[in-house]
């Protein structure tokens, strides 16, 4: 079974946003049959450089330590909200550890369902 560790972030205190957010983590992996190792939570804003986020540094070693195949996340923009920033969040820190971007509220999903 693959794995995966959950990245969940919210400019404001809202606790709620953040369950939403780490339900919605838990739910993905189930589907996609990966084993949720950990789910980092995050209270920042979006203005942070990612590199400026302590929970942020703290996934990306785990994911490292761990050998995770996934960063799992609601949303591209809990990384950051630029298209190219997410590019190259990929680019230069996930895909050197072996780890790729998915995204639960995007259309990357592939969900295989029995033909009837």
């Amino acid at each position: 079974m693959k794995t995966c560790v959950g990245y969940v972030r919210y400019s404001v205190d809202v606790p709620h946003m953040i369950e939403k957010q780490k339900m919605l983590l838990v739910e993905k992996a189930s589907q996609l049959q990966l084993e949720l190792l950990a789910i980092y939570c995050e209270v920042i804003g979006d203005t942070q450089p990612v590199q400026d986020r302590s929970k942020m540094a703290k996934t990306i070693k785990y994911i490292e330590n761990v050998h995770a195949a996934y960063l799992l996340v609601t949303n591209s923009n809990r990384v950051t909200r630029s298209n190219l920033g997410v590019a190259f969040f990929e680019e230069t820190i996930l895909k050197p550890l072996g780890a790729e971007l998915l995204v639960c509220n995007e259309a990357n999903f592939i969900i295989e369902t029995p033909i009837e």
